[in-house]
């Protein structure tokens, strides 16, 4: 274990080893940050310019909402929520 450590040490001290660590991090923080992107729903606008973003904006996207659930708020205060039946859909 001794003999890996100072493997590493000594490959970190390489200069050169070290600038291409750097590199492959720098390229997988991209990559990451376009999945990211993509994920959002943004990374279709960027090739589009300032106006056209101002025309076209990114909306994102609705929150859920679950319809089903029906509250009733009384004048004293007082809440009923009536949930629906559970359902098993298997």
């Amino acid at each position: 274990m001794q003999a890996k450590k100072d493997e590493l040490e000594k490959k970190f001290n390489d200069l050169a080893a070290l600038k291409e660590q750097v590199h492959i991090l720098k390229e997988q923080l991209s990559i990451a940050r376009r999945l990211d992107w993509i994920r959002r729903g943004i990374y279709d606008t960027m090739n589009e310019k300032g106006g056209q973003r101002l025309i076209h904006p990114v909306q994102p996207p609705p929150p859920e909402t679950n319809s089903s659930l029906k509250v009733e708020l009384r004048q004293n205060g007082g809440v009923k929520v009536q949930a629906p039946a559970p359902t098993n859909s298997n």
